[in-house]
């Protein structure tokens, strides 16, 4: 007989240990160096193993340019004059924006000779 148990991880918290259960391991590459990272997402929606920014959305240079095309107009916010395109470029699909962990903390906190040559990355 065959017994199913979810896989866990036990990790501490201050001084208590908890109990995540993991929903998938997933292949996701860094957008900055290109390495393949292995994330995994728990059932909490937390995730390990890289750094996640979100969905960009991509656009077609047909559209991009039909909206500068549409021209922008000033709006006041937070006492700042911004403007603002009259026509949102329609966007043909989405990309994740993902980042290693070396990518993502190394352009925070560059070495010194990365300050002098002004290499940040």
């Amino acid at each position: 007989m065959l017994h199913f148990c979810a896989p866990f991880v036990i990790y501490s918290v201050g001084t208590m240990a908890q109990k995540k259960t993991i929903k998938k391991r997933l292949q996701k590459d860094c957008v900055v160096c290109g390495k393949q990272m292995r994330v995994i997402s728990y059932i909490d929606r937390s995730y390990r193993g890289g750094h996640y920014f979100g969905k960009h959305p991509l656009f077609t240079d047909e559209a991009l340019a039909e909206a500068h095309k549409a021209g922008t107009h000033e709006e006041v916010m937070g006492g700042r004059v911004i403007h603002v395109m009259n026509k949102n470029p329609i966007p043909y699909d989405y990309a994740e924006y993902w980042e290693c962990p070396k990518c993502y903390w190394g352009a925070r906190y560059p070495k010194k000779d990365r300050q002098e040559s002004g290499f940040l990355g």
